[in-house]
């Protein structure tokens, strides 16, 4: 994510989710993926990227916010989607 304010927006959405515990997969993400030794930083920036890609959908196909296709996104960290 080149733009610094636009990559702040999407971390704090992830910062956002974290603290009031939901969904609760997002969580499960961070604590999966600084088991798998990504620090704290690196998980959230990866899920911040997911936040970008997966608004960016929404955007370009006039969807509304899809819950489990975000989930299944954050499954899939720390692979990216090949478009992200």
């Amino acid at each position: 994510m080149p733009n610094k304010h636009l990559q702040q927006l999407f971390q704090s959405v992830i910062e956002g989710q974290l603290a009031i515990g939901q969904p609760p997969y997002v969580k499960r993400t961070l604590m999966r993926l600084k088991s798998e030794g990504y620090s704290e930083t690196e998980a959230k920036t990866m899920m911040a990227g997911i936040v970008a890609y997966h608004m960016s959908n929404m955007i370009d196909s006039d969807q509304a916010f899809n819950n489990s296709e975000y989930e299944h996104l954050l499954r899939q960290l720390p692979n990216f989607p090949d478009a992200a």
